[in-house]
């Protein structure tokens, strides 16, 4: 899972919840029913998140996440790459297929390093 990620991802140490829902499944739409997910870190080419439904972990399906992060709305669709169990949620990795600005800049926002100002004086 970690081996394979082309960008840093950014743990989020404030809850951020979210909707998910699948969008697509062999190329056709297929729902418009949302579930709450729960995002967990970020980064520009994915995503890890927990829910409490169970996905199957396949190509041939896309989901769709919408939530906030900073006031920004963030809508992007992805992949499933992976997924676990844990106590009474699924967590799983997306990679990205899409994204909107927001999501762009939010992950911008959060990964930027960060600068130390000094006053020039030792």
């Amino acid at each position: 899972m970690v081996r394979n990620r082309r960008s840093t991802r950014k743990d989020l140490n404030i809850p951020v919840k979210g909707t998910v829902k699948i969008h697509k499944f062999k190329n056709e739409y297929i729902s418009d029913h949302n579930a709450f997910i729960q995002v967990e870190n970020i980064s520009l080419n994915g995503l890890r998140f927990s829910s409490r439904l169970k996905f199957p972990v396949t190509k041939e399906l896309t989901v769709s996440m919408d939530f906030e992060i900073f006031g920004m709305k963030n809508q992007l669709v992805g992949t499933l790459a992976w997924k676990r169990k844990e106590m009474t949620n699924y967590v799983y990795g997306v990679e990205i297929v899409s994204a909107n600005m927001g999501y762009i800049q939010s992950v911008a926002s959060l990964t930027k390093p960060d600068y130390k100002v000094t006053s020039g004086e030792q």
